[in-house]
């Protein structure tokens, strides 16, 4: 990972913060499925899994055990 000159600290940090940009166009709050109550959805109608709801993850398949084929959709 390329790092600015005027950035230092901790690895994880910056690269857990590169995820979340890189996948910030899919985020829950963006997506047409998402619940009133900004926790559950359409696809996880009990609460979203956190590596989705913190953008972690791309729902762009079935993951999670998932027993449905509703995936991000941009609202």
């Amino acid at each position: 990972m390329k790092k600015h000159p005027n950035m230092e600290g901790d690895d994880e940090l910056m690269e857990a913060v590169t995820v979340l940009l890189d996948n910030i166009e899919y985020s829950c709050y963006g997506c047409a499925h998402l619940n009133k109550d900004k926790i559950s959805c359409k696809a996880f109608p009990e609460v979203i899994p956190n590596p989705l709801l913190t953008g972690q993850v791309r729902h762009t398949k079935r993951l999670f055990k998932q027993d449905n084929d509703i995936f991000f959709e941009k609202a």
